[in-house]
């Protein structure tokens, strides 16, 4: 009955509020179109950031639903044109990444819609990058042999 409104813009100072970081760094998973006319985006992780291009390892998942998609990494399979989910058994294992470029650009003229996407230990999405992704209405996830067949 005697509590007022939590306001938490007037209560916390600027320099406190949570902000979304959008420097793009090596290790880091963000969320990639393949082209600027494209709707569905692909999860990577970035491996390199050199002056022209960064380098992506893809991941991919055929979960419809983006709160349960578990996302598993792409290799290439050696002497094949076959894109797999586990890693092959060969001596090549530092070759086999299903890599990917992109030019390096700044955040507002890339091809990345969500820089840093929080990862859980189980290779899902966290709950902050899921909201922010869902809140991202144009776009949607792609999913392996369904609406993406590398």
């Amino acid at each position: 009955m005697h509590i007022s409104p939590y306001l938490t813009e007037n209560v916390v100072p600027a320099q406190l509020q949570v902000y979304i970081d959008n420097t793009v760094s090596v290790g880091t998973f963000v969320a990639v179109l393949d082209s600027d006319t494209d709707i569905k985006y692909h999860i990577v992780k970035v491996i390199d950031i050199g002056e022209q291009t960064t380098t992506l390892h893809y991941y991919a998942t055929r979960s419809k639903n983006l709160r349960e998609a578990l996302w598993r990494p792409l290799y290439a399979q050696p002497h094949t044109n076959k894109v797999v989910m586990e890693n092959p058994n060969t001596i090549y294992r530092n070759h086999t990444l299903y890599t990917g470029n992109i030019d390096t650009k700044p955040i507002d003229d890339s091809l990345i819609i969500l820089p840093n996407v929080g990862m859980t230990e189980r290779m899902r999405i966290d709950k902050r990058s899921r909201m922010i992704l869902k809140n991202k209405r144009r776009y949607t996830h792609h999913r392996l042999g369904l609406t993406w067949t590398p």
